[in-house]
């Protein structure tokens, strides 16, 4: 009774945290990361400044929730595992990876907005460069884990867990001005396979 409380309180605090995100970013497009306040968002999201500042200390915060729900996303998928008891690095990878995507199309166009947030803002790229850490670590771990990996001399490891986290990056990057009409999941099943190729199938 208790975990299931303890649940849905995260599941509400993660519902608030969103709706908070979703309406920073908005803000954020409209007038500029620097322009807008707490007081602000908090208005903008029908919370008042101190709950906002509660649930995301800071602005830089606001602007990277949505990549960090994106991480959320992965584990919950890793942690659900497969029906395949066989599945390989390479696909839990990309079945993993291609739930994030499905999310990304769920929460456009707040998550389009939140890539060109970071596009505009040099200054968040240190904020981004802590997610890319988790990103590499979790494939990283995922490949290592793997008994068919594990001829895998250390740097290929490295080399396939860096060349996805980079995929990742420019794929979101690129897709606001290069490709909005497309599909995360479209993206990922042509750019994803390609950069996982020294991971056992």
């Amino acid at each position: 009774m208790v975990h299931d409380m303890s649940e849905l309180v995260d599941k509400r605090h993660r519902k608030t945290r969103a709706a908070i995100a979703d309406e920073a970013i908005m803000l954020f497009t409209e007038r500029g990361l620097r322009t807008v306040t707490m007081n602000d968002i908090g208005k903008a999201s029908g919370v008042s400044r101190r709950t906002a500042y509660r649930h995301l200390p800071s602005k830089d915060e606001l602007a990277v929730e949505h990549p960090r729900s994106w991480v959320r996303v992965f584990d919950d998928c890793v942690e659900s595992g497969s029906d395949d008891a066989d599945e390989t690095a390479r696909q839990k990878l990309l079945r993993c990876l291609r739930a994030v995507a499905v999310r990304i199309d769920d929460t456009a166009p707040d998550g389009l907005f939140a890539c060109n947030v970071h596009l505009l803002n040099a200054g968040l790229r240190g904020s981004h460069a802590s997610i890319d850490d988790e990103w590499f670590a979790r494939f990283s771990a995922i490949i290592g884990d793997d008994q068919r990996a594990g001829h895998l001399r250390h740097e290929d490891t490295a080399t396939a867990a860096g060349a996805s986290v980079g995929t990742i990056n420019r794929v979101l990057l690129a897709r606001p001005s290069q490709s909005p009409a497309k599909s995360m999941v479209a993206l990922a099943k042509r750019s994803l396979p390609r950069v996982l190729e020294l991971i056992p199938r």
